[in-house]
């Protein structure tokens, strides 16, 4: 599945040149580093922009010298936890909560090598 995100995004970069920033929905393709997907480093190396989703030492250490991107770190234990929980209360026909919303950290090159340490 991360060839075929790779392959969209490359296909997408190279077909409309006047693009100069994307945000990522998942942040699977990216995770093993930019540098996996040329066109996108390119993108990036000519001052276009990125929010990535997810965190790997690759993408932070890629973030940590390019004030041009930014990734969304979230609580995955959390998030997995608290869903299952609540879908287990539902199922019982115990309250549950219609909705849950999680505290994200947003990562760019000012805190991104303090989460590299925290690793």
């Amino acid at each position: 599945m991360p060839d075929y995100g790779k392959e969209i995004l490359t296909y997408t970069l190279n077909k409309n040149k006047k693009i100069n920033g994307v945000q990522f929905m998942w942040g699977v393709p990216v995770l093993n580093g930019i540098d996996s997907i040329p066109t996108l480093s390119k993108l990036l190396d000519n001052k276009g922009v990125s929010v990535f989703f997810d965190v790997s030492k690759p993408v932070l250490r890629y973030i940590k010298n390019h004030s041009n991107c930014a990734t969304i770190k979230q609580d995955f234990h959390a998030m997995g936890y608290d869903g299952v929980k609540n879908l287990f209360n539902a199922i019982k026909g115990e309250p549950f909560k219609d909705e849950i919303l999680y505290d994200v950290k947003v990562i760019d090159y000012n805190n991104a090598e303090e989460e590299l340490k925290n690793l």
